[in-house]
């Protein structure tokens, strides 16, 4: 964990800005950011596509 947050979190958000504006005002820490990519890839691969034989179901 950083020591001193309040001088990392104003560079986050000064980073984030030019990619997620509305994210950089409401983010409150590092561990926000984290779990905000980690439910974002979650979602991303929770395609789920039938296998062949009509049982078993794969995420890819």
């Amino acid at each position: 964990m950083v020591a001193d947050k309040q001088a990392v979190i104003p560079a986050l958000r000064a980073e984030l800005k030019p990619l997620a504006w509305g994210v950089a005002e409401k983010i409150a820490d590092c561990s926000h950011f984290v779990i905000l990519l980690a439910r974002t890839q979650a979602a991303m691969q929770a395609v789920i596509r039938r296998k062949s034989g009509g049982r078993a179901w794969d995420v890819v």
